[in-house]
């Protein structure tokens, strides 16, 4: 198989990988919140009412906590979402007391985010609550493949993160 071939099948597993992940959080959540609130076209909720998180906010939340208090716009690019779709988000999390805006203090136009006390620790309970969720679709590997798994996806991210510059710090820990 040519190089080309082989990183257009790798990108496509990657990109199944990640359907068949956001699915298994999504099968958890409305296994989790039977009665939570899905329009049609959205995402399901953990939760009902305004205090509900979509899976949307939960991953802006893990973009928060991932790097030091980034602007409305870094959350927006990372989101691959327009700002006015980032400050609905940002809106309802600020209303729930979740994470807070601060003004940049080099610049002032510049709008910064940072979760509160209780916005890490929601933070922190939903990412736990997804990994563990998420081990089942590991369960197609041993022991070893998943560390060989693990080292791999370390490598990509590490050479990506230095390319960038460092932005995020969503390198995965494995415990050894």
């Amino acid at each position: 198989m040519s190089a080309d071939r082989l990183a257009d099948t790798l990108a496509s597993s990657l990109f199944t990988l990640s359907r068949l992940m956001r699915e298994q959080l999504m099968d958890q959540i409305k296994k989790n919140h039977p009665n939570a609130e899905k329009k049609k076209g959205s995402p399901a909720k953990a939760g009902t009412g305004d205090d509900s998180l979509s899976f949307l906010h939960v991953k802006t939340m893990s973009i928060i906590c991932e790097r030091d208090n980034p602007s409305m716009k870094d959350v927006a690019d990372c989101l691959h979402i327009t700002s006015p779709s980032t400050t609905a988000i940002i809106d309802k999390l600020v209303k729930q007391h979740l994470l807070e805006r601060f003004p940049d203090p080099g610049d002032r136009r510049i709008i910064r985010l940072r979760l509160t006390k209780t916005g890490k620790e929601k933070t922190k309970m939903g990412m736990k609550d997804a990994m563990k969720d998420l081990r089942p679709l590991l369960e197609a590997l041993d022991s070893e493949e998943q560390k060989q798994m693990l080292a791999l996806i370390d490598k990509i991210i590490s050479r990506n993160e230095s390319k960038e510059g460092g932005k995020s710090s969503g390198k995965s820990e494995s415990k050894k």
